[in-house]
C-alpha cells in the first residue's frame, strides 16, 4: 500500500485510508475536535493501517471465493441460489462501505459483478412476471440502501466497532462534505430528535470554541446542510 507523507508535519498517511486510519487523520490537528483530545502519535497510524488492511484483504479474499462461484456456475443454477448470491454480493458492498480506502479498487469490480448476477437472474424470470416484479422491488429496496447507508462515513459510523465515538460524531460530521452531512440527515430523516441532536450538537459546538465557530461560518453549506438556520449562528 503506498503511503503519503502529507504538508509539513512528519506523519505518515495512506493514499486511500480506511476506517481507523481515516478517523485519526480526521482528529489530527482539527480545530472542530475538543482541545483535549490526544495528539496523533505515528504509532497509532501504523497500527490503525494494519487493522484496516487485515480487513480489507478478508474482503479480498470473499470477493474473489464469489467471484469463482459466479464464474464457475452452471448456466441451470436454481433461481433460488441465485438470489443468495445477489444478497451475498449485496452485503459485501456494505461491508467494503465499512472499511473503506484501502478497497477502493475493488468497489467497481465487485458492483459490475453485482450488476452481471442480477441481469442474469432477471433474464431467467422473463416469463414469470409476478416473481421478476417481487425482484424489482427488492432490487430497488437495495439500491436505496446503498444509496443511504454505503456512504463511507455512515456505514463507518454505523460498525459495531466503530472508532467514533458518540461525543466524537459531530466534529467528524462537520469535517465531512456537505453532500454527506445531506445524506446522514436523511438517513436520520424517521428519528427527528436525533436529527435536532445534531443541531444542537453543533450550535454548543460553535458556542464553546470561537475557533470551530469561525471555521463553521466559513462553510456555511455544512450549517446548511444540517438543517441549521446560518443567520441565527451569525
Amino acid at each position: 500500500m503506498a503511503r503519503w507523507r502529507f504538508g509539513g508535519n512528519k506523519l505518515i498517511w495512506s493514499q486511500n485510508p480506511g476506517c481507523f486510519e481515516r478517523h485519526l487523520q480526521r482528529k489530527y490537528r482539527n480545530p472542530l475536535f475538543p482541545p483535549d483530545v490526544p495528539t496523533v502519535a505515528q504509532e497509532q497510524i501504523d497500527q490503525a493501517r494494519v487493522k484496516d488492511s487485515l480487513e480489507a484483504e478478508e474482503v479480498r479474499q470473499r470477493f474473489w471465493s464469489l467471484l469463482h462461484r459466479v464464474r464457475d456456475r452452471d448456466a441451470s443454477v436454481p433461481c433460488g441460489e441465485a438470489l443468495n448470491v445477489r444478497k451475498e454480493f449485496d452485503n459485501l458492498l456494505s461491508r467494503t462501505a465499512e472499511i473503506g480506502g484501502p478497497l477502493h479498487e475493488v468497489v467497481p469490480k465487485l458492483f459490475e459483478m453485482y450488476e452481471a448476477v442480477v441481469h442474469d437472474i432477471l433474464a431467467s424470470l422473463y416469463d414469470h412476471n409476478d416473481l421478476e416484479k417481487q425482484l424489482r422491488v427488492a432490487l430497488a429496496f437495495s439500491a436505496e440502501r446503498r444509496r443511504l447507508f454505503n456512504n463511507s462515513f455512515v456505514a463507518q459510523l454505523r460498525r459495531m466497532d466503530t472508532p467514533i465515538r458518540p461525543d466524537e460524531v459531530i466534529p467528524s460530521l462537520l469535517s465531512e462534505t456537505p453532500e454527506t452531512i445531506r445524506l446522514m440527515v436523511e438517513v436520520l430523516s424517521d428519528h427527528p430528535e436525533a436529527v435536532a441532536a445534531l443541531q444542537d450538537s453543533a450550535s454548543k459546538l460553535m458556542a464553546n470554541s470561537p475557533e470551530a465557530r469561525n471555521i463553521l461560518l466559513g462553510q456555511p453549506e455544512k450549517l446548511a446542510a444540517l438543517g441549521l438556520d446560518i443567520r441565527s449562528a451569525n
